[in-house]
């Protein structure tokens, strides 16, 4: 039992640890890249969805994808 509990202290620091160092990523980016990569990336919106809510063409999110 210790060594479960051991392996999942383990696991949650490694997760932590992977988590500080995305939002870091994250941080470094411009924020109009910042928040198509939010918006696709992590809250699974599709290109055009991002575009409407952002009010810009399709190939902006592309455009700003790909540079991200």
């Amino acid at each position: 039992v210790h060594a479960q509990s051991s392996a999942s202290v383990e696991e949650e620091q490694l997760r932590k640890e992977q988590m500080q160092a995305y939002q870091a990523a994250l941080n470094q980016l411009q924020p109009k890249l910042r928040e198509v990569l939010v918006l696709c990336g992590l809250e699974g919106k599709s290109y055009s969805e991002v575009a409407a809510l952002l009010g810009v063409p399709v190939g902006t999110i592309r455009s700003r994808l790909n540079t991200a």
